[in-house]
């Protein structure tokens, strides 16, 4: 989902109210996302079973927080590159790098974790259904290299 989803105070409005409609507007912005995602999903890959999504890796109130640190914090942010270097026709982002940043390392950790947690459950979950112990193996190894983690926001 792309967009600030923070809102400024208004008259009459409390922090319980905002952050009610910043996940209210968190919410419709990820069921437009994924709508959109599935429907570009070639046919039968949904039941292939290498293809593991893992719904509500972060709460919805961790989802927010990040994002609004994302667009608090433009001076961390830098324009998307490609292979090629940057070129807004192809690609038109601002990025954040979050595992290079001193100020991200909640967030590091944070993304670190779930995609641990969803990477053992893919890997137990390929082991059993497709009799492939490969991936498991690798995870239990210590063979699966965390890089980093980036947002991205397209505009």
């Amino acid at each position: 989902p792309t967009g600030p989803v923070a809102h400024t105070d208004t008259p009459g409005s409390t922090a319980a109210s905002r952050e009610r409609e910043a996940h209210e507007e968190y919410d419709r912005r990820v069921k437009d996302w994924v709508k959109g995602f599935e429907e570009q999903l070639p046919v039968g890959v949904s039941n292939d079973p290498y293809v593991y999504v893992k719904a509500n890796s972060l709460t919805k109130a961790q989802c927010v927080r990040m994002i609004q640190k994302y667009e608090s914090e433009p001076r961390y942010q830098h324009k998307g590159a490609t292979l090629g270097g940057y070129n807004p026709s192809m690609k038109k982002t601002r990025e954040l790098h979050v595992s290079s940043n001193p100020a991200w390392k909640e967030q590091d950790t944070l993304l670190c974790e779930a995609l641990r947690r969803a990477l053992g459950e893919y890997a137990r979950r390929t082991a059993s259904r497709c009799n492939n112990p490969f991936m498991l193996m690798a995870v239990k190894s210590g063979d699966c290299m965390d890089t980093g983690y980036q947002l991205q926001k397209y505009d």
